[in-house]
């Protein structure tokens, strides 16, 4: 959050993002402004996961609030064709699984 002002002072579109899976998502508000933030601005995104934590309690999402998200969700997002997932609990792995490795090498090119 003490980023928020440089991100709403920004009109950048994210063009290129497709896919967006956040981790020990625990709905609150700064991860929900987060949310907006992409989801306004994301206008090709395709898919969004929100997993929560491994310890369910951390977590203030109920399932029966679960149709007041997606509403809300689907209100926010730019992009019509996106899939908002919320799972109801931790899962290891989500559709999809990075090809990129999970650290990069940088070497000097000089």
């Amino acid at each position: 959050m003490h980023d928020k002002p440089q991100l709403d002072n920004c009109n950048y579109k994210f063009t290129q993002l497709k896919v967006v899976v956040l981790r020990s998502f625990k709905y609150l508000s700064s991860e929900l402004e987060l949310v907006k933030i992409l989801l306004h601005r994301a206008i090709n995104l395709e898919r969004l996961e929100l997993i929560p934590p491994k310890v369910y309690r951390l977590c203030k999402f109920k399932k029966k609030d679960t149709p007041n998200y997606e509403n809300l969700f689907c209100s926010w997002r730019a992009s019509t064709r996106a899939v908002i997932k919320l799972h109801k609990y931790h899962v290891k792995k989500s559709f999809v699984n990075p090809i990129h490795p999970r650290c990069w090498l940088y070497t000097d090119a000089c």
